[in-house]
């Protein structure tokens, strides 16, 4: 190749499309050909790299916040299904909160003598939806919960927690009165709150129909007349000899060796000696403070031979005798036998016959169509498995 042809080759190169630009250069832009690129100022690296973190921190910030409205927006759901879970049933337009039937089955198991779960739930039942009956009516009725009622509640919630503080004395452990209230009832302290509310507010429909009812004094003389046993009250003083298995701190004696000392004693009361001495001195009755004296009616539930001894036809006061329990031999002595006067015991008769009346309303609301209870049978059933269990 000669001279003349590699400056044409030059020539061409430095005019030719694959020449570099002075301007291409100063903007950084690639050159064509096989050209470096050209080299970005401190300045403008440093803003891109300040646009590229902050792209960065905002993606989090979006991922973060993403997380977070997911978790809060979780709660929320699990706290809505939690407060509204199904009603297990209605009455008069009211749904009957499962906590609320949790309550009742669980105070009810708590004193129940037998039976089957599905008897024991429907009579938890029936009492929660008389208590949302009693609700409605009174809030018909414009009532609603006084400065009383919200003491009565504090009173109430403030007993729980002693209670609960009661239990974990002496423990490792603190408890408080929504774990009191969790382990034995099965429901919240709010919502414990809530069912006092809800009873309390109730009541109040019940005291306006009790307060509406006048007895005249001719019916509550007729209630008297036809049950004076009920006003009859006797007072005795006794000394127990307890015989064979009854007795604990010494020797047992046989039925024949307690009648027999019981039979001396009465023998040295009749003779004139101090009944209430011999009392402290032979009574194996657990209280001795009152001296051997009972006071009581003849509807008492006292045992049968105690009774049936005090109120013998032609008993008179002063009268002494022995009669025999399920505890023992008792010595006897009638100290006083008196008839209440009426004057004294009218208003007693005229509140119990308000009560009966009232609850005779009662009957009638839960006998109202409209306060007929529908049950989700499929709830129901849950409810008395979870609560009472499957047996």
């Amino acid at each position: 190749m000669d001279l003349s042809s590699v400056k044409s080759i030059f020539s061409k190169n430095k005019k030719g499309d694959g020449a570099a630009k002075s301007g291409d250069i100063k903007k950084g832009k690639t050159v064509k050909g096989g050209g470096k690129q050209a080299p970005v100022s401190p300045s403008k690296a440093r803003l891109e790299r300040r646009a590229n973190d902050e792209k960065i921190i905002k993606t989090i910030k979006i991922i973060f916040m993403t997380i977070v409205i997911i978790a809060v927006a979780g709660i929320i759901l699990s706290v809505f299904l939690y407060a509204y879970r199904p009603s297990v049933a209605t009455v008069g337009g009211a749904g009957i909160k499962q906590y609320e039937l949790t309550y009742s089955m669980k105070g009810l198991s708590m004193y129940s003598s037998g039976g089957s779960n599905e008897s024991l739930a429907q009579q938890a039942l029936d009492y929660v939806a008389l208590d949302k009956i009693k609700e409605i009516i009174a809030k018909e009725r414009g009532y609603s919960l006084t400065d009383s009622d919200r003491e009565n509640i504090q009173y109430q919630l403030d007993y729980v927690e002693q209670a609960a503080a009661q239990e974990a004395q002496g423990g490792n452990f603190k408890k408080t009165g929504d774990d009191f209230l969790r382990e034995g009832y099965g429901i919240t302290k709010p919502q414990y709150k809530k069912i006092l509310e809800m009873t309390l507010l109730g009541d109040h429909a019940v005291s306006e129909e009790y307060d509406k009812i006048t007895v005249p004094d001719e019916d509550a003389l007729i209630v008297y007349d036809n049950s004076i046993a009920s006003y009859e009250e006797a007072t005795v003083r006794h000394i127990l000899l307890m015989y064979e298995g009854d007795l604990t701190d010494e020797e047992p004696r046989t039925a024949e060796e307690s009648l027999q000392i019981a039979e001396s004693v009465m023998a040295r009361i009749i003779s004139g000696e101090d009944m209430a001495e011999l009392v402290q001195e032979y009574s194996e009755d657990s209280d001795l403070t009152n001296e051997g004296i009972y006071n009581f009616k003849r509807t008492a539930s006292f045992e049968p031979g105690f009774l049936n001894w005090t109120f013998e036809e032609g008993r008179q006061v002063g009268d002494v005798g022995i009669c025999e329990t399920s505890y023992g031999y008792h010595v006897m002595r009638l100290e006083d036998m008196h008839l209440e006067p009426f004057e004294e015991v009218m208003e007693g008769i005229k509140d119990d016959i308000k009560e009966e009346r009232v609850d005779y309303i009662i009957e009638s609301w839960k006998n109202d169509p409209r306060f007929a209870v529908n049950t989700n049978q499929r709830v129901y059933d849950s409810l008395i498995n979870q609560v009472l269990g499957g047996g």
